[in-house]
């Protein structure tokens, strides 16, 4: 009894990692229910978005890379995130319900984005204007706020 029930929970926590693993990213930002979520938390979702993404991988740092909720796309350096997003997305795109961030390899940090009537940038203090100019390299990262009910 003792024998089945141990390899039953070996075989369950290894099938659980191996699900976790190939599964799809999840595209949500993280979200707390009594409060804000952690700094840390929003940079382990970014990261995960991030590195999910293969075309991130082959771009050689020659290029700008979006990826994450509305899909992906690489661009010439030199493009703005709003350029950026407006060419993946369209017209309409609502600040309000996504989180943006940008990752640049020079620095190793993540910046959060404003858009303009906002003052205020996910995930950290380090922040860029969305009408700044990106540089090669850089990866622009959205995620969908998660809304808690």
């Amino acid at each position: 009894m003792k024998f089945s029930t141990m390899l039953f929970f070996a075989v369950s926590c290894l099938s659980a990692c191996c699900g976790s693993r190939f599964g799809k990213v999840s595209t949500t930002a993280p979200y707390g229910d009594f409060g804000l979520a952690s700094a840390a938390s929003y940079s382990r979702a970014y990261l995960r978005v991030m590195t999910a993404e293969s075309i991130w991988r082959k771009s050689k740092d020659t290029e700008v890379i979006l990826c994450g909720a509305l899909g992906c796309g690489s661009f010439k350096p030199g493009i703005t995130v709003d350029e950026a997003i407006k060419r993946v997305h369209g017209d309409q795109f609502y600040s309000s319900f996504y989180n943006v961030a940008v990752w640049r390899p020079n620095t190793a940090a993540l910046y959060g984005v404003r858009f303009p009537p906002k003052r205020s940038a996910e995930p950290s203090g380090r922040t860029l204007a969305s009408f700044e100019n990106l540089r090669a390299g850089d990866v622009i990262i959205i995620l969908e706020r998660a809304i808690c009910f």
